[in-house]
């Protein structure tokens, strides 16, 4: 879907992917928008959407945040000025969106999180901000200036807000505008501000999945421990005089608990959890499921799940394939050839009997 020819994605993975912001002009072409304000209104209005109104005033000094979903009332009761709308999964929730999602196929399938959508009126935005994925942001219809800024991370200090997360000081490095089809990519910390420029400014944002660290080791911390036997506990080595001095010795025990950790294991699971969580789906609610038995199973109009998310892992003699946050143990063909939507190559049909009751997969 892109279309601009001088759009060369070998040297965007090796010169800006995850380091340095790139504006990409005329990278789409709209004949009409993809989504207008009245689309994104009428799904604020849903209880089963997350959504959010961001005001300000002229000088950008302050912000409000409100939480949807929101009447109809709501919206007739707005300025004409300085207040954007954030929809967020629009992807999970008009099909129409699809294609735009195809045209980042260069990337990892596993990395995309979702697209959300925000209009904004003259003046509108979200302040000056970071985040800790990578984003593009494309601009569907009407203009907005993006002001590009310092690299951030969690020591960089942000104002005392209850709702959002914006910085407290903001460095300027470079200045954009972006009209309909112009796009632009920052990395994960980089800090941006953008501000719509006209009452027709909607922006698509298609946000990477980034797990963290920490999320990945509790997880597999938790998992690993249900390997240790209740017999194993604390023993004293080293009573102190003092009752209430807990000595140094207890390290002693604490390291006989890290010699007893399998490093192996440990990697393995990270990597399970990992897959995981990048295949979690936003609205698991939203899968349809099918009680199909294997007899009526016709491979030719099988489908992928428009909200389902697909990935594997191979291992020496088997694939470990995750479908929707969960794993399936399963051989090497046939992983692959659900991640592709070949079905017709898969020889474990059984497997795709489980995806179909899941609602991973639609038996059209």
């Amino acid at each position: 879907m892109f279309i601009n020819s001088s759009f060369s994605k070998s040297v965007f993975l090796q010169k800006n992917w995850q380091k340095e912001a790139l504006v990409i002009k005329n990278a789409f072409h709209f004949d009409t928008p993809i989504m207008t304000g009245e689309d994104l209104a009428g799904l604020a209005c849903e209880e089963f959407i997350e959504s959010r109104i961001i005001k300000t005033i002229e000088n950008q000094k302050n912000w409000t945040c409100d939480y949807g979903p929101f009447s109809e009332k709501v919206f007739k009761n707005l300025t004409k000025k300085n207040w954007t709308l954030l929809v967020q999964n629009v992807d999970d929730f008009v099909d129409d969106i699809k294609p735009l999602i195809k045209a980042f196929d260069f990337l990892p399938a596993w990395r995309l999180d979702d697209v959300m959508f925000s209009y904004a009126t003259p003046g509108g935005g979200v302040g000056p901000h970071f985040d800790y994925y990578d984003v593009f942001l494309l601009q569907t219809s009407g203009s907005r200036e993006w002001i590009i800024g310092q690299d951030c991370d969690t020591k960089s200090p942000l104002r005392n807000h209850p709702d959002m997360k914006l910085l407290e000081s903001f460095i300027e490095k470079e200045r954009h505008i972006l009209n309909s089809g112009d796009m632009i990519y920052i990395p994960a910390g980089v800090a941006h501000w953008g501000t719509a420029l006209t009452d027709d400014c909607i922006t698509a944002s298609i946000g990477f999945r980034a797990p963290a660290y920490s999320e990945l080791l509790a997880a597999s911390i938790n998992k690993i421990s249900q390997n240790f036997s209740p017999d194993l506990r604390y023993k004293d080595s080293d009573i102190a005089e003092d009752k209430y001095l807990i000595t140094d010795s207890i390290k002693n025990q604490f390291s006989d608990i890290l010699n007893k950790l399998n490093h192996v294991e440990l990697l393995e699971e990270l990597s399970h959890q990992f897959s995981l969580q990048v295949t979690e789906v936003r609205h698991p609610d939203l899968l349809e499921v099918d009680d199909i038995n294997i007899e009526n199973l016709d491979l030719t109009v099988l489908e992928q799940h428009p909200n389902s998310r697909f990935a594997y892992r191979l291992t020496d003699d088997k694939a470990i394939l995750y479908v929707n946050g969960e794993a399936f143990t399963t051989d090497h063909e046939t992983a692959k050839a659900i991640c592709h939507g070949n079905f017709t190559s898969v020889q474990d049909t059984q497997i795709l009997i489980e995806l179909i009751h899941s609602g991973a997969l639609l038996n059209a």
